[in-house]
């Protein structure tokens, strides 16, 4: 199930949706933009995966961070403020 949204100034993507119905340990595809699609694991928390590791977690907002452990996904990815993410599970 795809989710979009956009990246935010800090480098972060926030799906629309609350919940996309991933377990935790589940591996993500997402595309930023006209980017590659990179895969990362849907995690608990920034200290499951290494430092400078992606992650998509559920922040306390009840939302989905896309995030970097230490760093900033927006410039790992080049990508732009306001560019479309698209998140789908991993087979």
């Amino acid at each position: 199930m795809s989710r979009r949204r956009g990246v935010t100034r800090k480098g972060r993507s926030i799906p629309q949706t609350k919940q996309a119905g991933w377990q935790i340990g589940d591996r993500v595809r997402v595309q930023l933009g006209t980017g590659t699609p990179t895969v990362v694991p849907f995690e608990h928390t920034y200290g499951d995966v290494p430092e400078g590791s992606p992650l998509i977690f559920q922040a306390s907002t009840g939302f989905l961070e896309l995030s970097i452990n230490m760093g900033n996904m927006k410039e790992a990815l080049s990508a732009e403020i306001g560019a479309p993410v698209v998140l789908e599970k991993a087979p």
